[in-house]
């Protein structure tokens, strides 16, 4: 899968620039011209506010550095533009590793140099992470639009993106965290949460779910 930004430069696929992935790696990639612009500029300090039970008071990247005084593994799931995950890793600086991940790629990538940004399909990204190893994912919008084009958050009908949650729990770290806005979220932390079962801890607070792996 093309990825641009930190140690990429002069093997980026610029042509893939401004394109939306259409189909999967496994089924030969498809692209299309990107027309969706909605929802991507985004910055730190917004997606601080969106998240306060990871920045206000406690700070969960400054807390899991000091903790395993190595860097922090933080993915921007749906990260548009990738203007925030840009301000987290200038803020941050070398106390953590910033990646982005988005179907949909930007010229503006170009001019990120501190991030790798991912540009591939939710389901190719799983390939793309190992196991147990992202400290934090976190998603503005991005896991929201999942849910839902699983019918609308219908409780009988998101099954698919409950399992790709879980997917994805997999690489996360233990005592990490995965953390995404959703409005109405009470119609899927039930589901999800007995899907998930001893896996992890759940809280729902401010339109957001925070699951922290166990």
């Amino acid at each position: 899968m093309p990825v641009f930004g930190k140690e990429r430069k002069g093997r980026e696929r610029t042509n893939l620039l401004e394109k939306e992935i259409i189909r999967p790696c496994e089924e030969k990639r498809k692209y299309k011209k990107r027309c969706w612009y909605i929802h991507t500029r985004g910055s730190a300090k917004r997606l601080k506010s969106c998240f306060p039970l990871l920045f206000k008071g406690k700070d969960f990247i400054q807390e899991r550095f000091d903790k395993n005084g190595r860097p922090v593994i933080v993915l921007d799931w749906g990260c548009g533009r990738g203007n925030a995950i840009a301000g987290f890793a200038k803020e941050y600086g070398s106390k953590i590793k910033a990646y982005g991940f988005s179907k949909d790629s930007y010229k503006e990538w170009q001019k990120i140099d501190a991030v790798k940004l991912i540009h591939s399909t939710d389901k190719d990204l799983l390939r793309y992470l190992k196991n147990d190893s992202v400290d934090l994912i976190y998603s503005r919008f991005g896991l929201y639009l999942l849910f839902l084009s699983s019918s609308l958050l219908s409780s009988s009908k998101h099954k698919n993106t409950n399992k790709y949650i879980k997917e994805l729990l997999k690489k996360v770290k233990k005592g990490g965290k995965i953390a995404f806005n959703i409005p109405l979220g009470e119609i899927v932390k039930p589901s999800l949460q007995k899907l998930l079962e001893g896996k992890a801890d759940f809280e729902y607070n401010k339109q957001v779910i925070y699951i922290t792996k166990k």
